[in-house]
């Protein structure tokens, strides 16, 4: 969109475009006393630049048996309330007649907080067919309370929120906490999810993780080509986690710490490089029965490359560390005294729970 920062707040513009909706219905036999009249609010964008020209849609329906007259005011702040009237065709059977209206307007320069309405009601005036509250808000405003679900923000009291940037400013909003932390809440919600890990580490994680669709993922050792091979795991663009459970299979056989670093590092850089928006996150891996301090090396890199590379950590290590009990994980046949090279079920499933933790919004 382009920008049009002098435009003053006067120029505001209303364009409310009647699209074709569905042909009209032949007539049926008995006239329905009340049409049954929906209405739906779609496309409101969450985020706006002041002064650019937006637009969403509103989709009507109407399931009565006789076409409905309507007329639909839209009023944004304190400027006069746009009106337009339109009749939406009657129902076919089960579907009901549908017509789409298009609004388009335009923002001030700046806002803190703006209301905005849309209301539809008979065209000779009488009871509220349908209402539709929202509101614009600038960042410079009250932030809290509001909520990311179903692609959009929500206020606590139930209402759609649209943010407001000043394009002149994005840079300083974004060394912002608060809209720091909202963009990477908005963007983990819609993020594609990938997961770098040992192919055992990837089918507990399937067999006992409950966190939906199953991440892209990449099962190889730190220094095998596959790890480096990230243009097929991590998307080019758009908001995405990935999450490196790695270290485990480097420790069993032995890398070289200089080559493990040396390859986490790369891969990593490779990752960012691709999708400057990607959000790493890495986990340690977790400690072996009478190894400790082998698997506690590859940790500690991990740890030192996650400072580097600004990612968040998930020490797996550290955590079952800090437990008495840690060597149940590796129990075999529930046998204390009988320990295995891998962890058992119970173990898998807090490596699972790990990943899902890091992968959750």
């Amino acid at each position: 969109m382009t920008n049009r920062l002098s435009r003053p707040w006067h120029h505001l513009g209303l364009l409310l475009a009647l699209l074709a909706g569905s042909p009209p219905a032949r007539a049926q036999a008995a006239a329905a006393p009340a049409p049954a009249f929906a209405a739906e609010l779609v496309g409101l964008p969450a985020f706006v630049y002041a002064a650019d020209e937006f637009n969403f849609s509103l989709r009507l329906a109407n399931r009565g048996a006789a076409p409905l007259p309507v007329a639909v005011e839209y009023t944004q702040g304190a400027a006069p309330a746009r009106r337009f009237e339109a009749e939406v065709p009657p129902g076919v059977g089960s579907a009901p007649g549908e017509r789409l209206l298009v609004v388009s307007s335009q923002l001030p320069a700046a806002v803190d907080s703006l209301p905005a309405a849309l209301v539809v009601r008979p065209p000779a005036g009488g009871e509220t067919l349908w209402r539709e509250l929202f509101s614009f808000r600038g960042l410079r405003g009250d932030l809290a309370g509001l909520a990311w679900r179903d692609d959009a923000l929500w206020t606590a009291d139930g209402h759609r929120a649209v943010l407001v940037l000043e394009p002149e400013a994005e840079a300083s909003y974004r060394r912002w906490k608060p809209f720091r932390d909202l963009l990477k809440w908005v963007g983990r919600g819609r993020a594609t999810r990938s997961l770098w890990a040992p192919e055992w580490i990837r089918d507990a994680y399937r067999q006992t993780a409950a966190a939906g669709p199953a991440p892209a993922g990449l099962a190889a050792t730190a220094t095998g080509e596959a790890f480096l091979k990230v243009d097929g795991v991590v998307p080019a663009g758009g908001p995405a986690i990935l999450v490196a459970a790695i270290g485990s299979d480097d420790a069993a056989l032995r890398t070289p710490h200089h080559e493990f670093a040396r390859a986490v590092d790369a891969a990593l850089d490779r990752a960012r490089l691709r999708n400057p928006r990607l959000e790493l996150v890495i986990v340690t891996p977790p400690p072996v029965p009478v190894e400790e301090k082998v698997t506690a090396a590859y940790a500690e890199i991990l740890r030192r490359l996650a400072r580097e590379h600004h990612a968040r950590l998930v020490d797996l290590h550290a955590d079952w560390l800090a437990r008495a009990d840690w060597h149940r994980f590796y129990a075999v046949d529930g046998d204390p005294a009988l320990l295995g090279r891998r962890p058992n079920a119970e173990g898998l499933a807090a490596i699972a729970a790990a990943l899902n933790r890091a992968f959750a919004p």
